[in-house]
């Protein structure tokens, strides 16, 4: 597949990604993109994702919520303080 689009450096110096190629790449809000300049030739590629809980920086991480990811611990404390603070009924233990 081959897409081209043109489009002028805003005051800022920012360009537009067109939603289209966004889309087939897989971008969405929040990635982070890395620009390469080599011998008159600039490359954009998605930086990957470091997987690592955004409350406490566990790098073994296990699930995601709204494109965070949170460690068991972290969803285990969150899923108990939300039950405490709504005093809800949490069945059985988290495990």
């Amino acid at each position: 597949m081959r897409l081209e689009f043109s489009h002028k450096i805003d005051d800022l110096g920012r360009i537009l990604i067109p939603a289209e190629l966004r889309n087939s790449l897989g971008w969405v809000k929040g990635d982070t993109i890395t620009l390469n300049y080599t011998n008159g030739l600039v490359v954009l590629s998605k930086k990957e994702r470091e997987q690592e809980c955004f409350c406490c920086g566990n790098p073994d991480t296990r699930v995601r919520v709204d494109r965070k990811d949170i460690c068991e611990n972290c969803m285990k404390r969150s899923v108990e303080m939300l039950a405490t603070a709504y005093i809800i009924d949490v069945p059985g233990p988290l495990e």
